[in-house]
């Protein structure tokens, strides 16, 4: 099926004319155009919005009053394949908003004309950002009376729009050199001053610039590909915005007792979470469907009023009354800013503050950063390239479904490892990591978390939790409890969405690209009331040459240190060899057996150990591709970036190989003032040996792969 998609766009010079009317519409039929804007229509009222779109039979058609005798514009769509879900008139008679489904996607067209004064063309086009602000890609197209790209005065204010948002002259793209006016009268003057933008990224096949016989401007056609990325509807996430709605808030806690009240009829406490949960997503689905419905409501009553303003100016012949407009004006606008925010959430950006202002400038960052998770083509394992949502699901899936295997590991050689670690917990820690668990922990664990994250599977978010804690709260310690004794955690507890977020290199190839999962917040909240009291603990077995997890310590101690020991090297002439060693997906093939073992060598009680477990028995992930979401697959080794317990996990993982390096008299480090040996520096995964020869970075080389062997990591 073809992508192509043809744009044209005409000043016509009035339309009132029946005679006229019914010759221009019969030569637009002709030119076969997907969508075209048009100008100067010269609408009165409501009566000729009601005739031009009965008249206009080859599709759709959205009107917006102006003057009799000047202004009014139309966007008529050339066939019945394209369906208009929404348009307004943001400036009366001057400019249109018009949202239209193609094919099951979802684009925005706004048709400008500009008035022909400055003073009036500034301001209007200063007022438009509002207009940006979706999801949608957006098209533009008009007559802005200026020329832009000839250093003309006063067209910077459309070179800055259009590169705000991203948009691109296809006039231009087409023909570099060609002067392409579109204007001109019968003195010979002439000018460029009708335009279509689209999305920067798009092909444009082609521009042509027609002279028509009913205008002295020409109808500007345009052709692009409109080939885009498929994407899914992704997983439902509560809006935060509902949680400071006095009537949500007041309607939730009377369903939450009702809710409460059917605890007895399931077979635990557990199966009741998993249900309410759910029950929870429905009830704020619906309350939100309610509420756009009725903001929809009010947002078209504003758009009436203030056409009806515009009707009345034209029947009496009078001026605007432009107190009453701007008070509707500012009313639209705040709907805009609500439509942003909105935008904003969707867009899973957990940099978003609620008092910063929504200003043109972060709209187009959310949507930049936007496309470092938008994948438009991967290679599978055969090094074929897919293109199409459901073929690269199927490459992502099978790539992490092979990385989320569990490897065979050599026991003994484990046991050599845990032999060096010479250190445990004390006893006084080691109980108060055992204790059960309280509710002052979990909602420490909730108050510490950050704002604005993206939520799991259930949709629901941190914020939710601190609205409703008083009646949550010891509900969810009563959940955990249970988890305890039964050794098993609900089915969204033990799922996750990896998120993908590109890094560097060919973004084809899945190696360049960082999972992240996206975990429920109770998960999380249990996850993080446990790496609460192992903090606690830390110190008391990981080495000081590893800064990560350890409170206290810092990375910069690291990059300190480096930099402190190759000046004292240079100083002092000395000969030394520094490993960087770079561990090949370090968090996702931590082995659990060998960790277990780790945690039990560093003397965790059972239930510490038991915690740890349920944590990570029986869990899984789905892939998000583009808002496409995999099958589970099952996580049978790995820490998953994401889970608050991970680094610390981590840390006491790899912490034998440190332990390894330390303890082998093969390995020479370099000497350092006062005595001290230094052999290895870490942060994390992030390693570097400092060895004094040869020999020891034979030896070195040989206990990383004893330890590849033990462990599973390579």
């Amino acid at each position: 099926m073809s992508t192509m998609f043809n744009l044209a766009s005409i000043n016509v010079r009035g339309l009132r004319n029946p005679v006229k009317r019914a010759t221009v519409f019969s030569h637009l039929s002709s030119i076969c155009f997907s969508v075209c804007f048009l100008q100067e229509v010269h609408l009165k009222d409501q009566n000729d919005v009601e005739r031009f779109t009965r008249e206009w039979v080859q599709g759709e058609s959205r009107w917006s009053v102006g003057g009799v005798h000047s202004t009014g514009v139309g966007v008529l769509c050339g066939n019945r394949e394209l369906k208009i879900l929404g348009s307004f008139s943001a400036v009366h008679g001057r400019v249109l908003v018009v949202d239209i489904d193609w094919r099951g996607k979802s684009f925005r067209f706004i048709n400008v004309y500009a008035p022909p004064t400055p003073k009036e063309r500034k301001e209007m086009l200063n007022e438009l950002d509002a207009i940006f602000m979706t999801n949608r890609q957006v098209f533009m197209g008009g007559d802005f009376n200026v020329s832009y790209d000839r250093g003309n005065l006063g067209g910077h204010l459309v070179k800055s729009l259009i590169d705000k948002y991203n948009l691109v002259d296809t006039y231009r793209v087409a023909h570099a050199d060609d002067p392409g006016f579109t204007w001109g009268n019968s003195r010979g003057a002439r000018s460029r001053i009708d335009y279509v933008f689209v999305p920067r990224g798009l092909g444009v096949s082609s521009a042509r610039v027609t002279p028509v016989f009913y205008s002295d401007h020409s109808c500007l056609s345009v052709t692009v590909d409109l080939k885009t990325i498929e994407f899914g509807k992704g997983y439902w996430k509560i809006n935060n915005d509902i949680l400071h709605d006095k009537t949500f808030d007041t309607r939730f806690r009377f369903f939450f007792k009702g809710c409460v009240t059917m605890k007895s009829f399931y077979s635990s406490v557990i199966e009741w979470w998993e249900s309410t949960k759910l029950r929870i997503k429905i009830f704020i689905q619906n309350f939100c469907k309610d509420k756009v419905r009725n903001n929809h409501k009010e947002f078209y009553k504003l758009q009436k009023e203030i056409e009806n303003l515009h009707i009345q100016s034209n029947l009496n012949n009078g001026g605007l009354d432009k107190d009453t407009l701007g008070i509707l004006k500012k009313k639209q606008h705040a709907f805009f800013e609500k439509k942003a925010k909105d935008f904003i959430f969707k867009s899973q950006q957990d940099k978003w503050e609620n008092d910063e202002k929504c200003s043109a400038y972060f709209f187009k960052q959310i949507k930049s950063q936007g496309k470092r998770r938008t994948i438009s083509a991967l290679l599978d394992q055969d090094g074929e390239m897919v293109e199409d949502g459901d073929g690269m699901l199927g490459v992502a899936t099978h790539h992490f479904s092979q990385l989320f295997q569990k490897q065979t590991i050599n026991y003994e050689k484990g046991t050599t490892f845990l032999k060096c670690l010479d250190v445990q917990i004390p006893f006084d820690i080691r109980d108060q990591l055992e204790g059960e668990l309280q509710l002052d922990e979990i909602y420490m664990a909730l108050k510490s978390m950050k704002d604005n994250k993206v939520p799991g599977v259930d949709g629901l978010s941190k914020e939710f939790y601190i609205v409703f804690w008083d009646l949550i709260g010891c509900h969810l310690l009563e959940v955990f409890r249970v988890i305890f004794g039964l050794e098993h955690m609900g089915g969204s507890m033990c799922e996750g969405v990896i998120s993908l977020l590109y890094k560097k290199g060919d973004p084809k190839t899945l190696a360049n690209w960082r999972p992240l999962t996206m975990l429920c917040v109770d998960y999380k909240l249990l996850s993080k009331a446990i790496t609460n009291r192992l903090s606690s603990a830390m110190a008391y077995v990981v080495g000081l040459d590893q800064t990560c997890g350890v409170v206290g310590r810092k990375i910069t101690w690291n990059l300190q240190l480096h930099r402190d020991v190759q000046a004292y090297l240079e100083e002092r002439h000395l000969q030394a060899i520094t490993v960087n060693l770079d561990q090949e997906k370090a968090f996702d093939m931590v082995n659990h057996e060998f960790l277990f073992r780790v945690l039990e060598k560093f003397g965790f009680g059972n239930n510490f150990v038991k915690w740890v477990k349920i944590l990570y028995s029986n869990v899984g992930s789905r892939v998000n591709i583009n808002g496409n979401i995999g099958n589970v697959i099952k996580q049978l080794r790995g820490v998953r970036q994401g889970d608050p317990l991970s680094a610390l996990l981590y840390v006491l993982y790899i912490e034998p190989f440190a332990c390894a390096i330390r303890t082998n008299y093969n390995i020479k480090g370099i000497k350092l003032p006062g005595g001290d040996i230094l052999k290895i520096s870490q942060y994390a995964d992030d390693t570097i040996l400092y060895l004094q020869d040869d020999l020891s970075l034979k030896e070195a080389i040989k206990v990383i792969d004893d330890f590849s062997v033990a462990s599973g990591s390579k």
